[in-house]
């Protein structure tokens, strides 16, 4: 399926190897420690794949949160922040594959698209306390592979049991994101 033809976001590119290893490397890590979260939360299922993606996420969500661009090596930390918002991308898009479905294959690219339209716009949605990543030329590549090895997942793992409200989450953020794409586009109020 071909790509929808945005020109205001950055010409896409399929990073290179030597560029993906930090992004595979602190996903890894956070899919490694997953299964204890799980299991310390308690009330979950530590054999839920779903909820494994999700312990993952918030994993690397509370590493972004935590770390700072500030510091004796700011160039180096803006790029571990980079890295780590490419690995947020991908496991928020991976959990909601699985969850989701491939029937869900389009509107969970149209989130990708539109999530980083909204960042070319200006108008971005802050989806936690740390600083907003910006749209690069491979950040939709984390977004839509996150959504393709989510859907692989789910022939290695059972699908997790919340669909309805994971679904009802996606779609409401498809909702704003577009909402908010046509206010900016057509300049509505």
């Amino acid at each position: 399926m071909a790509d929808i033809d945005l020109p205001e976001l950055p010409t896409r590119r399929l990073p290179a190897g030597a560029e993906q290893l930090p992004v595979w490397d602190l996903i890894r890590e956070a899919l490694g420690k997953a299964p204890g979260v799980v299991s310390r939360e308690g009330g979950y299922d530590v054999k839920d794949w779903f909820y494994v993606l999700v312990a993952a996420l918030q994993i690397i969500i509370t590493t972004r949160e935590r770390d700072t661009a500030h510091g004796p090596d700011a160039t180096a930390n803006a790029a571990r922040q980079q890295a780590l918002a490419y690995a947020d991308h991908y496991l928020q898009m991976r959990a909601d594959a699985f969850n989701l479905g491939p029937d869900s294959r389009t509107m969970l690219r149209n989130a990708v698209l539109n999530y980083d339209l909204l960042k070319v716009r200006g108008l971005s949605i802050r989806t936690g306390s740390g600083p907003v990543s910006p749209a690069t030329d491979v950040s939709v590549f984390w977004g839509m592979k996150g959504i393709e090895d989510g859907f692989e997942d789910r022939k290695h793992h059972t699908p997790a049991r919340h669909v309805g409200e994971a679904a009802s989450d996606v779609m409401r953020f498809v909702f704003q994101a577009t909402l908010l794409s046509a206010q900016v586009l057509f300049r509505l109020p």
